[in-house]
């Protein structure tokens, strides 16, 4: 996996450039609208999946955490076990929501980092020396 995240970043890299050097603008803006649609949808999974509020863990003796909203669904739980628990946790406070607002907007710099070097890319292809298509001249 990591040998192909190396090949693909440079291939990316040179995509971008040479799709920002063709005559028209919007080939170029693709990579980066691609980069930015899958950060909104990363951002809007890690709101949707995130646990805002309150809640047990339990710890199985695997060493896996496992949330659970009520104490019912923890007990439930922790009955099925035949390994045994480690750690039961007492319930843990609600995370603010502006802890959860930072968390997001973290995230959303950060997978945006990306979005910011094409653009950088499709920037600088663009402002050196313009490619100029001769137009046809109509006759008449």
């Amino acid at each position: 996996m990591p040998l192909l995240i190396l090949l693909a970043v440079p291939a990316v890299l040179v995509l971008q450039r040479r799709l920002s050097r063709r005559p028209q603008r919007w080939p170029g803006l693709v990579l980066p609208l691609l980069c930015f649609v899958f950060s909104l949808g990363f951002c809007a999974w890690l709101g949707f999946f995130s646990h805002p509020s309150g809640g047990y863990v339990l710890r199985t003796a695997d060493g896996l955490y496992h949330h659970f909203d009520t104490l019912q669904d923890a007990n439930r739980f922790a009955e099925k076990q035949t390994d045994g628990l480690l750690q039961f946790s007492h319930p843990t406070s609600a995370v603010p929501a502006g802890a959860l607002a930072l968390r997001l907007g973290v995230a959303f710099a950060a997978v945006n980092a990306v979005t910011a070097v094409l653009l950088f890319l499709y920037w600088r292809a663009r402002r050196g020396p313009r490619l100029h298509v001769a137009k046809k001249k109509r006759p008449g």
